[in-house]
């Protein structure tokens, strides 16, 4: 029985691990490019490298161990991100018919910015725009980053409607930086569906328990909305999931605030990738809002 044989056998288990068998199929994919002598995958994926450009998106993949060597990522993880791409993309047809170059440049993206695309973790995702893969900074991943740099205790946010505003149960002070709310419920899921929007903030508690907060009036979700790609589809998470899809805006806004101070390459990746997501000539596509993940 030849490696091929054998990688082929063992993705019959079902008790595999994902970056297991993300590593195999990877494996897989190299072994049957090149057959003829190559067994160390190691040394298949550099000698693709130099041999010819990213052309597809197996070759993408398979061009990241190097790159990731330069970024300082241990074996362990580079194998493991490697592993979650190969599955991501390959799940994704219209990521498989992205601009090879640019799904490249996209995961090492995720690996300056130090967040897994790992789709458990809801960190970060590769979103297809286009012909252009990019990367999605998930608002669990801005969570994330600034709890690592120790900006926050923890962060949410809330979604504010128009009875809780009339029955004087929400206001805000900006200048103060004060906000008060305290929810109401519907009685059904058909009286929820009916409730209309008011609008939406974030919430922070800053290490020494000082709360701080962003919110977003309804007019400014709607011209949100308005340009977001996933909102003219048949199927849109605004249908099925508004409340939480309004929740995502007032995060993002708010985690962009309280990072603005940190001056590292990290950060500046991050907000070299929310630049890039919403340059001028996409203009239905908007930094905080994209189908790719739900707020939970």
């Amino acid at each position: 029985m030849n490696r091929t044989e054998e990688i082929e056998k063992e993705l019959t288990r079902e008790d595999l691990t994902i970056e297991k068998r993300g590593s195999l199929e990877m494996e897989l994919e190299e072994l049957k490019k090149t057959p003829e002598k190559k067994t160390d995958v190691v040394v298949q994926q550099k000698d693709v490298e130099k041999k010819a450009p990213i052309k597809t998106w197996q070759d993408a993949v398979m061009a990241l161990p190097e790159k990731f060597q330069q970024l300082k990522l241990d074996e362990k993880r580079s194998t493991i991100e490697c592993g979650f791409a190969m599955q991501i993309i390959k799940n994704n047809t219209a990521l498989q018919k992205c601009d090879a170059k640019t799904v490249f440049d996209a995961i090492i993206y995720s690996a300056r910015i130090g967040l897994t695309l790992n789709p458990s973790m809801g960190l970060a995702y590769l979103v297809p725009r286009g012909s252009k893969c990019c990367l999605d900074v998930g608002y669990r991943g801005w969570c994330a980053t600034l709890k690592s740099y120790g900006a926050i205790k923890h962060m949410d946010a809330y979604v504010v409607y128009e009875d809780e505003n009339e029955a004087g149960k929400f206001s805000w002070n900006p200048s103060l930086g004060l906000l008060h709310h305290i929810p109401l419920f519907a009685k059904t899921e058909a009286d929820q569906k009916k409730r209309v929007i008011y609008g939406a903030y974030a919430k922070a508690m800053l290490m020494d328990g000082t709360d701080v907060f962003e919110f977003i009036p309804a007019w400014e979700l709607l011209k949100i909305k308005a340009v977001s790609a996933s909102a003219s589809r048949g199927f849109s998470p605004y249908t099925d999931w508004e409340q939480e899809m309004t929740r995502k805006a007032p995060i993002k806004r708010l985690a962009k605030k309280l990072l603005v101070l940190q001056d590292d390459d990290r950060v500046k990746a991050m907000f070299e990738v929310e630049k890039e997501n919403d340059t001028p000539d996409k203009k239905k596509i908007h930094e905080d809002w994209t189908d790719a993940e739900v707020v939970a």
